[in-house]
């Protein structure tokens, strides 16, 4: 139950993180207190983030089949 929580979690996660930005018009009028960023800026974090995440979690199952 928790591997299925945290795999499916982690693909919402990424989901969200990556359309939620790119649906936005960039035509909207600025705010002015929230200042457009780029998410290009964050995406080599984001995927880099995942992959170790990904490296984590197997690395424990293997641990765990292990011992």
């Amino acid at each position: 139950m928790k591997r299925g929580i945290h795999k499916y979690g982690l693909l919402a996660f990424l989901w969200l993180t990556y359309t939620l930005p790119a649906l936005a018009d960039p035509n909207d009028p600025d705010d002015g207190d929230d200042p457009q960023a780029p998410i290009d800026n964050w995406l080599l974090l984001l995927i880099l983030a995942g992959v170790a995440l990904g490296i984590y979690f197997i690395m424990k199952n293997k641990n765990k089949q292990i011992a």
